[in-house]
């Protein structure tokens, strides 16, 4: 069964409604992650640990990265499994 949010880190702080997860800007671009929800953006998924460094992401087209991108960046340990 294909999971909803794959690359989920964290639950949101900033809106406490949705799931923060690895994206990427589809026309490339070091992948951030990004709440489900409330769309706050962080540079890392540690910096999703705290509200107060959120921004919005840019008008842009955003889409998962690859299993292989996120594993590189070495942030394959911040995914949650349940």
């Amino acid at each position: 069964m294909k999971q909803k949010y794959p690359f989920k880190v964290n639950w949101c702080k900033q809106c406490d409604q949705g799931w923060i997860e690895i994206v990427r800007y589809s026309k490339g671009g070091k992948p951030f992650v990004k709440c489900s929800e409330c769309d706050g953006k962080w540079d890392t998924p540690l910096d999703s640990n705290d509200a107060n460094k959120a921004s919005i992401p840019l008008d842009q087209r955003i889409k998962r990265p690859t299993t292989q991108e996120v594993i590189e960046l070495g942030w394959d340990k911040y995914i949650r499994k349940f």
